[in-house]
């Protein structure tokens, strides 16, 4: 079996999803989340994850956390 390719995101990807602001944009997020995503191993750093956990409003962080729970989550090395 093909391994499948890595993919990384940035904390910007992952809040478009949740951008009611830009419909348009928002909805290609959760096309591409449906239909790609799940042919790709992904990644996210700590930076992104610590972002995220960072996030004030509640539910919006909760619903960030509940949509990367099952990427992987790389150190990221300041040089």
């Amino acid at each position: 079996m093909q391994e499948k390719t890595k993919l990384y995101l940035e904390n910007s990807v992952i809040s478009m999803y949740f951008q009611d602001d830009a419909p348009y944009l928002r909805d290609l997020t959760h096309q591409f989340w449906e239909t790609k995503l799940t042919h790709f191993n992904v990644f996210i750093s700590d930076v992104v994850f610590d972002e995220i956990r960072a996030t004030k409003e509640f539910w919006l962080r909760d619903a960030m956390e509940s949509l990367i729970e099952n990427f992987e989550v790389i150190k990221q090395l300041m040089i």
